[in-house]
């Protein structure tokens, strides 16, 4: 008989996302019915719902969470005749997924001033949750491993530093709970980040994705071993680390990635938008916030004008501005000539911030303005900076 169980991803700790449709999920019984209540630890309910398994045993609720108190909870879910599990000390405030490469995934241990910021890294109402590093052939439905833990000195060191600092200066300037989800592979490129039904419409990519589909269950099983390359193949990443974390109620993503997709930055225009659309469809959450960071400055600048790989992905991340929702962190002046990873995170994470309470939370108190630079093919000698 299948017992009720929970995605690792709704444990204790959680942060749940406020809004009117919070999706909780799981597995149980085929036909039973599942009642969710999220209550104060006294048994009365703030919200309570209640839904019947599907033929395999799938079920999801909506939770409207939008008037919950801005205090610890606690979750309860009850199938007929397989008991209850509880899910304590819950807040509701903001969620924010945290992906990308090996700048996202630098932990805040090796960030400038990390004795100081660890030692004052307490903030019982910042949530963390780290994935492992997962890569699978189909989407996988649960993590292998993984749960929230309350902001500590003694959990943070090895949390992503632009994502804490980030989460540190929303909390500052929102005053609410937040929640962030470390969802982070190094040398990783975009395509790998992207589902299949997305990236097998790009030419660039049909052989390598039949390629996949045809792998053996012996070499499937390889790609689980820690010396996999995430790149060796499309949707890896998406099917290992992103879809376990589908449909858990966010309020936006931000992302520091580009550096191992630097070769192909033409390319980089349609696979970077597509893997924000495709993130997009997959939840089903609307068009949510999706914000990303524009490659810092790399090497030493050159005396005469010369061809920039680094430019043209830039350029590509730029041109994503046109899709809704979206933003950028500008990190040209942050970058150190000798280390791709500088070690300058807290003012990308305060950036990004920034441009959240912009873009996201509707914040008109400060100005910021996205930048362009078009020449007249007329009067090639003129040109026009416009915001």
């Amino acid at each position: 008989m299948a017992q009720l169980t929970l995605p690792s991803i709704i444990s204790d700790h959680m942060v749940l996302q406020r809004g009117n449709a919070i999706p909780i999920w799981g597995k149980s019984q085929p036909g039973q019915t599942v009642a969710v209540k999220l209550d104060r630890g006294d048994g009365q309910p703030v919200v309570s719902v209640s839904t019947q398994a599907d033929e395999h045993g799938k079920w999801q609720v909506l939770l409207d969470t939008t008037s919950a108190p801005d205090q610890p909870l606690e979750l309860e879910v009850q199938a007929d005749g397989q008991g209850v599990k509880r899910i304590r000390d819950v807040l509701v405030g903001q969620v924010w997924i945290c992906s990308g490469q090996s700048n996202m995934d630098f932990p805040v241990k090796s960030a400038i001033n990390s004795k100081e910021e660890i030692e004052t890294a307490d903030f019982p109402k910042i949530r963390v949750f780290k994935l492992s590093r997962m890569v699978s052939q189909t989407p996988a439905e649960d993590l292998e491993q993984g749960e929230w833990k309350v902001c500590t000195p003694e959990c943070i060191p090895e949390f992503s530093a632009v994502g804490y600092f980030f989460g540190r200066s929303l909390f500052q300037n929102l005053h609410v709970p937040v929640g962030l989800i470390h969802s982070a592979w190094g040398g990783s490129v975009a395509e790998s980040w992207t589902s299949a039904l997305t990236i097998e419409n790009d030419p660039d990519f049909k052989d390598k994705l039949k390629e996949l589909a045809g792998l053996d269950e012996s070499k499937c099983q390889a790609l689980k071993t820690p010396a996999v390359n995430p790149n060796d193949y499309p949707t890896l990443l998406f099917n290992g680390m992103v879809n376990p974390v589908i449909p858990y109620g966010i309020r936006g993503v931000i992302w520091y990635q580009g550096e191992s997709n630097v070769n192909f930055a033409k390319q980089y225009q349609r696979v970077f938008p597509a893997m924000i659309v495709d993130w997009r469809n997959h939840w089903k959450q609307g068009d949510f916030s999706f914000l990303f960071v524009s490659l810092a400055n790399h090497k030493e600048p050159t005396k005469q004008p010369s061809e920039s790989r680094w430019a043209e992905l830039r350029e590509a991340q730029t041109k994503t501005l046109a899709l809704p929702k979206t933003g950028m962190a500008l990190a040209i002046d942050l970058g150190d000539a000798y280390d791709i990873h500088p070690k300058n995170k807290q003012d990308v994470g305060k950036r990004l911030a920034l441009s959240s309470l912009k873009t996201t939370y509707g914040k008109n108190w400060f100005m910021l303005a996205q930048c362009s630079i078009q020449c007249s093919s007329t009067a090639p000698k003129q040109w026009l900076l416009s915001a």
